[in-house]
């Protein structure tokens, strides 16, 4: 009877270790953002939604949460899963180059500051997004 204690505690240990072992995330949020668009015919400019991520890292791949502040949408869903890259430049700056679609994130860690560009084709033709915020926490060194 003890070997199923133990078996059930294995089991549930390698189900949720990446989570119990996690390094903490990162936490950013937008405070200012801008959308450019264009259909080839005109140019339009923008406000953006602003969006809160949370981000967990594995290695130096990062894998984030956006969530919008208001009622706008990612593709109809109110939030979306993004990938990145992490290219560490040293304790003071960092920067994300995106794996799942075509997206860049600069951080200041040492500021709590970071920029954010990503550019989308849609069928209205080219979307190009850019944003600043904060970094309200930021991985385990």
């Amino acid at each position: 009877m003890s070997f199923l204690p133990t078996t059930i505690y294995s089991v549930i240990l390698f189900f949720f270790s990446e989570i119990i072992f996690a390094d903490e995330n990162a936490w950013l949020q937008d405070t200012d953002c801008k959308i450019m668009s264009s259909n080839g015919l005109q140019i339009n400019i923008g406000s953006g939604s602003l969006i809160s991520s949370i981000c967990d890292r594995d290695g130096s791949a990062i894998t984030c949460s956006h969530t919008t502040n208001d009622s706008s949408k990612f593709n109809g869903k109110p939030s979306t899963i993004t990938n990145y890259t992490e290219l560490k430049l040293n304790n003071e700056f960092s920067i994300w180059v995106a794996t799942s679609h075509e997206g860049m994130i600069v951080l200041d860690i040492k500021n709590k500051r970071y920029s954010v560009t990503s550019t989308h084709l849609l069928p209205e033709g080219l979307l190009n997004k850019n944003c600043i915020g904060k970094i309200k926490e930021f991985f385990d060194k």
